[in-house]
């Protein structure tokens, strides 16, 4: 396992996540694992807003980052709010 940070992909629950930029879908989306790889379901919904706030450490901010703006927060304007986001182990 790597201690590398990712911000591009938010865990929500096990088979189940938050991506930038997901394929040809712009933009937040959520992706769920599908036998051996993860698949677009969809548009981001208000768990993947929350995962997504959480990771990033935005919950004070929350009022700021509504879904429709947030759908269009790129990761790195994310961090850009200055809070200490979730570390994110990944594989």
């Amino acid at each position: 396992m790597s201690n590398e940070t990712r911000h591009d992909s938010i865990g929500i629950g096990v088979e189940y996540g938050a991506d930038w930029d997901f394929g040809d879908a712009p933009g937040w989306s959520e992706t769920d694992y599908e036998g051996s790889r993860w698949e677009r379901i969809g548009p981001l919904t208000e768990n993947g807003r929350t995962a997504i706030l959480k990771h990033f450490g935005l919950q004070t901010v929350a009022e700021k980052l509504p879904l429709d703006v947030l759908v269009r927060t790129s990761p790195e304007m994310l961090l850009s709010f200055g809070e200490k986001p979730a570390a994110v182990a990944v594989a």
